[in-house]
């Protein structure tokens, strides 16, 4: 018995290593960390010149690259945008078209979702208060940035009253640096 089970143990072995190569723990983290339309998102990461894993993180975040997800605010799509928002993406970018339901088909939501996150990265420049903004909304941080307990000597955005925001920022900068980590 004990000869039978370390025989099943080395063919298990090799196979996984001729299948997988040597390193598993690669394929288990490329699971977890999947690239999923990538023509699109290299597409417009590049032609709005944003980081393409931030891109990938924050559709992992958002929508676990679910193009049907719908938020229990209504943010629609992979990037998880709401309709006002998207909208208004749609119109400074002369998008012809455009409806609601578009916010499902995984070109337009990337499209949007990137134009967005490029406006906002104009806007704050350092990527955790885009992040902020994108997840909690401008207002609300522009209301941050005027209150002196929640920034920094040099202005930089320190506390985030919204405990979801604060916990977004984090889960998209692991997944940013996991993308780079195992695709770069």
């Amino acid at each position: 018995l004990l000869i039978f089970l370390a025989v099943i143990i080395i063919a298990a072995n090799f196979i996984v290593k001729t299948y997988y190569g040597s390193d598993i723990s690669k394929k288990i983290k490329q699971t977890q960390y999947p690239i999923k339309y990538e023509y699109f998102v290299e597409k417009y990461s590049e032609e709005y010149n944003l980081d393409k894993y931030l891109v990938y993180a924050v559709i992992r975040t958002e929508s676990r690259f679910d193009k049907y997800a719908v938020s229990s605010a209504d943010a629609k799509g992979l990037m998880q945008l709401t309709d006002e928002t998207a909208s208004h993406c749609a119109k400074k970018i002369k998008l012809d078209g455009y409806s609601e339901s578009a916010l499902f088909d995984p070109e337009i939501n990337i499209r949007l979702g990137c134009y967005y996150l490029s406006y906002l990265k104009s806007v704050y420049k350092n990527t955790d208060t885009v992040l902020a903004a994108y997840n909690g909304g401008p207002g609300n941080v522009d209301k941050w940035l005027s209150d002196p307990s929640c920034v920094d000597d040099s202005g930089k955005l320190i506390n985030i009253p919204f405990k979801e925001t604060r916990n977004y920022i984090g889960r998209v900068n692991e997944a940013m640096e996991m993308y780079r980590s195992i695709y770069e």
